[in-house]
């Protein structure tokens, strides 16, 4: 958990460094090097479309896998309960959006100039199937085979694989990241995105305003009345403080297990369902992201989604999110093909979106677990009933 930790911590502050650095020395390079800059982001962005569907199909197959090996009905409850928790947090920002974006400012198309264009892309003979949805389908239809049908043995031929997947993201992708984001500042800069920034403030406020208030929520609908539900949230403080200063919800985790305990009928409860739920139930992520994907979209001048086309883009942002390893920026290398190909992120938009997730990852990583223990208590009264409705049948 420290170790873990303390490469969180170390890549928030490379990711933060390389950020502020760009933004003080762009002004004075040359425009060829601003494409040189742009040109490596590209290719590592294409890089990483070419091995993602193999991440996600892998570690979708695996978990499922490893999910047979213990208590079906609770394991089959529990991916109900967290594919419905984050896509409904997604459709409460749709609301939320809706009603808040009138008072954060467009930006002026004027202040836009052309985006730099790359020396080269690696992106040229990549087909259409090769997709992060095809990779989750496919994920499943594996996963499903390796748990129920173990005479195929495809663990064992699979595994190999995996563990070379996981290494390359892991050990070089991860590493990456710093100047993978670079190039698309450099871009952004260029085109004056920056100039406008004080309308990204406004809208993280706004963020974190909205996440409050579904935090607050979960734990009403978890604990029954709004007296309880303040009494439970000050229990979760001491677990609150410890996700915004390490960064990371595994190193809290045996603090958030003991603070949720406090408002469990079975304090014993949590230390089931935390671990089990950390990496996949991330409320804060998908509240704050999704509300900044609206703004974003507002503020480049992009056409509103209807909630049906948001609708879709939950059912495959929600599925992937399973696969979604523990490592900070991890959640945009992994989705972000997702914004580009359902919502038409242009790379600009999605440097402007990491930017902003590195700066503001304490506040995530801080919802993420309040929510998490909120949705605990929540996940006890839905497992009892289940339970309860499965032994009077």
């Amino acid at each position: 958990m420290k170790k873990s930790s303390g490469i969180q911590n170390k890549t928030f502050f490379i990711l933060l460094f390389s950020i502020i650095t760009t933004a003080l020395c762009v002004p004075y390079l040359p425009l060829h090097y601003l494409k040189t800059l742009y040109t490596i982001s590209i290719a590592i962005k294409d890089i990483i479309l070419w091995a993602l569907p193999l991440f996600i199909c892998f570690n979708i197959a695996f978990m499922l896998d490893s999910m047979q090996k213990q208590a079906a009905l609770l394991i089959i409850s529990i991916c109900i309960f967290e594919f419905f928790s984050n896509a409904i947090s997604m459709i409460f920002a749709y609301g939320y959006a809706k009603l808040t974006l009138i008072s954060i400012d467009k930006m002026p198309a004027e202040n836009c100039i052309e985006c730099l264009s790359p020396y080269f892309s690696l992106s040229s003979g990549r087909p259409e199937i090769w997709s992060c949805q095809n990779g989750v389908l496919v994920g499943l239809i594996l996963g499903l085979l390796m748990a129920y049908v173990p005479k195929l043995r495809l663990d064992l031929n699979l595994k190999f694989l995996k563990r070379k997947v996981d290494f390359f993201f892991s050990k070089i992708i991860t590493r990456l990241i710093p100047l993978f984001i670079v190039g698309f500042i450099a871009n952004s800069y260029h085109m004056g995105v920056f100039d406008n920034f004080m309308i990204y403030g406004k809208a993280i406020m706004l963020a974190f305003l909205g996440v409050l208030i579904y935090c607050v929520l979960i734990f009403i609908v978890g604990l029954g009345t709004i007296k309880k539900a303040l009494n439970g949230i000050k229990n979760v403080m001491p677990a609150y403080i410890v996700a915004f200063t390490s960064g990371s919800s595994f190193a809290t985790m045996p603090t958030t297990i003991s603070c949720t305990a406090k408002n469990s009928k079975d304090p014993k409860f949590p230390q089931a369902i935390i671990p089990a739920t950390t990496n996949i139930q991330q409320i804060g992520d998908c509240l704050f992201n999704a509300y900044l994907i609206f703004v974003l979209m507002d503020t480049f001048g992009m056409e509103p989604l209807s909630f049906s086309q948001w609708g879709y883009f939950v059912f495959w942002y929600v599925l992937a999110r399973f696969a979604m390893p523990a490592m900070l920026g991890a959640a945009m290398f992994v989705l972000y093909p997702l914004y580009e190909s359902i919502l038409g992120f242009s790379p600009e938009m999605l440097a402007v979106l990491l930017a902003i997730n590195v700066l503001i990852d304490p506040l995530i990583t801080s919802a993420n677990v309040l929510s998490n223990s909120g949705l605990c208590v929540v996940f006890e009264n839905f497992w009892a009933r289940i339970q309860k409705l499965f032994t009077t049948t």
